[in-house]
């Protein structure tokens, strides 16, 4: 009776787990997908990273043509959330790019100089193209926050 009772017990739970999960708005299915990658993405392949793009944008486009009004709270988790994805995007891209910069460390002095040169030349025109389009004050709080993690991340390749 008690095991019977035990497994009646995990029945419930886990059927109310299921309503929950298919209950979830589109904000936390975004969030729970996040959550997810940031758990698995250290074991990803190329393979796993496509899978995961393709999910995610099914996901962001499930959000963005729900139709329904979200509070502010469910905007806030929802960018948080692709924000989180992206910074996930950004670790593999410069995990992968740093791998490669090291095999080919030779030409990483003329790389950076062309790196330099192509952000210089075209500040102007990125500045000009933002203007008007961010609160300036939260912009710089976070392109300094933006700038120390890459600092922190590219700190430890020599």
């Amino acid at each position: 009776m008690k095991a019977f009772r035990s497994v009646l017990i995990a029945l419930a739970t886990s059927s109310l787990l299921m309503v929950s999960c298919n209950n979830a708005g589109a904000p936390e299915k975004l969030d729970s997908f996040v959550d997810k990658a940031e758990l698995n993405s250290e074991n990803y392949d190329e393979k796993d990273w496509l899978k995961s793009q393709e999910q995610y944008n099914r996901l962001v486009k499930k959000y963005a043509n729900s139709g329904k009004e979200y509070t502010e709270a469910e905007k806030k988790m929802a960018a948080r959330a692709m924000g989180r994805y992206h910074s996930l995007l950004l670790k593999n891209g410069i995990k992968l790019s740093a791998e490669y910069l090291k095999e080919l460390g030779s030409i990483l002095p003329s790389y950076l100089d062309g790196l330099m040169e192509g952000l210089s030349e075209s500040s102007d025109e990125i500045g000009k193209s933002l203007e008007g389009s961010f609160n300036s004050e939260e912009l710089e709080k976070s392109i300094e926050s933006l700038g120390e993690k890459l600092e922190q991340i590219f700190g430890g390749i020599d």
